[in-house]
């Protein structure tokens, strides 16, 4: 393995005549390239892939993407810069499963399989309430996002301190086929007859999120 070698063939019939082919060097490769790495960062629908292959006879590397409607063998490279392929993809939003394949010249295979979730569209908080005025514990809002990981209210003030809650999507909030509207109703007893200011934090599912203003409301339970 990984050296040269020379061979022919020899053919003898029945009377013992014999002939010899010409004498060949080949080189023999009977060891997988191996992947010493791979790194990719997220920007939105673009993904920076990158590998560093050990591959005397590298040939290249090809991906498909079993989440496409039509799965299709693509190339990734077809050469190596000191041993690293460097390469932009861009995939649709959604969830995907990619087989990537590294080999060389001989056929012999190091595969690298990945998994992404890709949301493009950031998270949106489009209205909050109350805006002014005075809270008895009733907050309302309304986001965009269809992959929402977390939804938080914060809320308090420096005399009494800060304090959050995080609400349920599926139980404190309904899908008009447009928007999230979310309805909670959070106990302010310490915060009676003061002012607080508040503010919702929406985060999606890949890490992006928005905050909504901070409005300032004055408590008042009674």
């Amino acid at each position: 393995d990984l050296q040269n070698i020379d061979y022919l063939f020899n053919v003898t019939d029945i009377a013992d005549n014999s002939r010899e082919s010409r004498k060949r060097t080949v080189s023999v490769d009977m060891t997988d390239p191996i992947i010493n790495s791979f790194y990719y960062e997220v920007n939105g629908r673009r993904i920076e892939l990158i590998f560093n292959i050990n591959e005397t006879n590298f040939n290249r590397i090809t991906y498909i993407d079993y989440s496409d409607a039509r799965p299709l063998k693509k190339t990734l490279c077809s050469s190596l810069r000191n041993g690293v392929c460097t390469k932009t993809i861009s995939l649709k939003d959604g969830e995907h499963q990619i087989d990537f394949n590294v080999t060389d010249k001989v056929g012999n295979t190091a595969t690298q399989n990945f998994s992404i979730f890709i949301d493009s569209i950031k998270p949106r908080i489009t209205k909050t309430e109350p805006t002014r005025g005075f809270s008895n514990g009733e907050f309302y809002m309304e986001f965009k996002e269809a992959n929402t990981v977390s939804l938080i209210l914060k809320y308090g003030n420096n005399q009494t301190g800060m304090d959050s809650h995080e609400l349920n999507i599926n139980q404190d909030c309904i899908f008009d086929g447009r928007n999230y509207r979310c309805e909670k109703l959070i106990d302010l007893e310490d915060y009676d007859g003061q002012q607080i200011k508040y503010w919702f934090k929406l985060t999606d599912i890949v890490g992006q999120s928005d905050e909504s203003s901070k409005r300032k409301v004055s408590v008042r339970l009674n």
